[in-house]
């Protein structure tokens, strides 16, 4: 039997806007990102930047983080107990809650930025579900999965500027959403996560099939419906992972711990 996964102390971005580099460095790491795939400990510092600007777009798009540290603190502990678990210990990871419940959604950004609506935490049920998304969003980030897509979404070379490149990531990470198959790749590794951090792996599948069960007028655009693959897909796909779990049913979900951080959006 696993262990109850452990609070971790939270890793704290002191200014999500507050990195510079050069613009021309920026589009022509990008590039070679895409065309030829830097090692990550020599595109870092590029993706930081990248990832800091983008989050901007992302925040005016759905909502800034709410004004409740007690719920951010909660969630970049979650959040940081399966990065660690993932393999991603020193990536300066920054989960943030977003003040918007008429959209359900979560993202990512090159360098770490991870974001969730406030209607998206509504409708999870427990730590578990809350787990593998946050798993999920980190998986993209650790893999590169937003600068893949962008380079596999059409555009003809890279950005002449740094302003085009955060229009066209935004298009990928905030309509189009990741191509279909990180996307798939991102929820077995989100289950084996989930699993390694002490949460039971099937909580991402509930997740899944009560999205799929959801009426038409939540499936707003930028929210998962339109930015991931359609659930069924992807239900079928976890179902058969979670046979590699067998000792799942000792895994911990926390309802009532969740449950507690919920009433402190009321």
């Amino acid at each position: 039997m696993r262990p109850n996964p452990r609070r971790t102390p939270v890793k704290r971005r002191p200014a999500i806007i507050g990195r510079r580099c050069g613009g021309f460095f920026l589009i022509f790491v990008v590039g070679l990102l895409v065309a030829v795939g830097l090692s990550r400990a020599d595109s870092f510092q590029a993706e930081i930047a990248i990832g800091d600007r983008l989050a901007a777009a992302g925040f005016q798009r759905y909502g800034m983080p709410i004004e409740n540290d007690a719920i951010q603190t909660y969630v970049n502990r979650v959040g940081g107990a399966v990065t660690r678990n993932a393999g991603e210990p020193d990536t300066p990871f920054y989960f943030a809650v977003l003040d918007n419940d008429r959209i359900i959604a979560s993202w990512s950004c090159p360098g770490g930025i991870v974001a969730l609506t406030t209607g998206f935490l509504r409708i999870m049920k427990d730590e578990a579900e809350l787990a593998g998304v946050l798993a999920h969003e980190a998986t993209h980030v650790a893999g590169r999965h937003p600068l893949r897509s962008y380079g596999k979404a059409g555009f003809d070379g890279s950005a002449d500027t740094l302003a085009q490149l955060i229009e066209r990531l935004s298009m990928v990470v905030f309509q189009q959403g990741i191509t279909p198959n990180l996307e798939y790749a991102a929820d077995d590794r989100a289950m084996e996560t989930a699993y390694r951090t002490g949460y039971d792996p099937a909580g991402f599948v509930r997740l899944l099939d009560r999205l799929q069960g959801m009426p038409d007028a939540v499936r707003l655009s930028g929210s998962w419906f339109t930015t991931h693959p359609h659930p069924a897909r992807r239900i079928k796909r976890c179902r058969t992972r979670l046979a590699d779990f067998r000792d799942r049913a000792d895994m911990a979900a926390a309802p009532h711990r969740f449950a507690e951080m919920l009433r402190r959006l009321e």
